[in-house]
């Protein structure tokens, strides 16, 4: 389901679990969920509104539990605040289907620029690394209190259905990178509950230090590597850096290690894993492939083509040489 301003009758419903009226929202926008904002006693909220076919109820409350968890073992996750009835998520019931609501404090701080990397402090790169190793740190003994979060897996025919006009050697390509994953280990120590997408765009920072982590809607069970992958697969295929490979190793060189001082100040990956990097890169930008609206450019989803089946390199860079 698009999101999308919700219908009155259904904001209205809404709104009485959280002792507001229509007018107090104002609609912010959203990709998966529909994200509204308010004020409240002074103070500045946002409401989250996702429908059923998009997550159940139980795995909302499994996220909403563990980003509480993470509040109290002080990582700085946004932390959700109760509706009148008491509870972090609202299942507000509309006929057939239903909302999942989480209403959220306002985090403090900005974004980065997230299509300027080079603008990013070696102070705030630290912290995104210091707070991602404190985050897998604490969460490798975390025990869910019922419903656990799903485990990330694409399955050949789920891969199969989401590109159905795609050629065989595409499919096929795809197909190949995400059975690589099946012969990764699964112990603890390298694989556990991640936030998923814990890129630029989704931390704050105030005075250069992460100060609020947002949108933990795609946590999953997977391996630990896969969120250092993220960070660095955007800034080197979203942005300008995308067009020179020596700009590329530029900004690798700089970047990553100063991100893993951070991590490794809370957290410790053993070295072996550093050889699934490049692998991690390829599954993030398989994923977005995967995803991509109906209407993007056909020009857009050859860049992926071009990728995904070989013909054009995802980079030169041998990512243990600069850690």
């Amino acid at each position: 389901m698009t999101p999308g301003e919700i219908v009155k009758p259904h904001l209205n419903l809404i709104c009485e679990r959280y002792g507001l009226v229509q007018p107090a929202l104002s609609f912010v926008g959203g990709m998966e969920n529909s994200v509204y904002s308010y004020q409240k006693d002074g103070q500045e909220y946002f409401l989250r509104v996702g429908h059923s076919k998009h997550m159940t109820h139980e795995l909302v409350t499994a996220e909403i539990d563990w980003v509480l968890f993470l509040v109290d073992n002080e990582v700085p996750a946004v932390k959700p605040v109760l509706s009148t009835n008491g509870e972090y998520v609202e299942r507000v019931d509309i006929g057939d289907s239903y909302y999942n609501v989480v209403a959220f404090e306002k985090a403090e701080g900005e974004n980065l620029d997230f299509y300027n990397p080079q603008s990013w402090s070696d102070t705030a790169i630290q912290s995104w690394g210091k707070n991602l190793g404190r985050l897998q740190s604490i969460t490798k003994d975390y025990e869910p209190k019922s419903t656990r979060r799903y485990k990330f897996n694409l399955t050949p025919n789920y891969i199969r259905s989401l590109i159905p006009n795609e050629t065989p050697e595409t499919i096929e390509k795809v197909k190949h990178v995400f059975l690589q994953l099946d012969s990764l280990p699964t112990t603890k120590e390298g694989y556990g509950l991640v936030h998923s997408d814990l890129h630029a765009g989704n931390f704050f920072v105030k005075n250069n230090e992460v100060s609020a982590i947002l949108d933990f809607d795609r946590a999953c069970y997977k391996w630990f590597i896969s969120e250092i992958a993220i960070a660095v697969y955007y800034p080197l295929y979203t942005t300008s850096l995308r067009h020179n490979e020596e700009d590329q190793h530029k900004f690798a060189n700089h970047f990553l290690p100063i991100f893993m001082k951070g991590y490794e100040s809370e957290n410790r990956l053993d070295d072996s894993w550093f050889r699934s990097l490049d692998l991690f890169v390829q599954v993030r930008d398989a994923v977005l492939f995967l995803y991509l609206p109906p209407t993007v450019k056909e020009e857009v989803r050859n860049v992926y083509r071009r990728r995904i089946v070989g013909k054009d390199p995802y980079t030169s860079i041998i990512w243990e040489e600069f850690l």
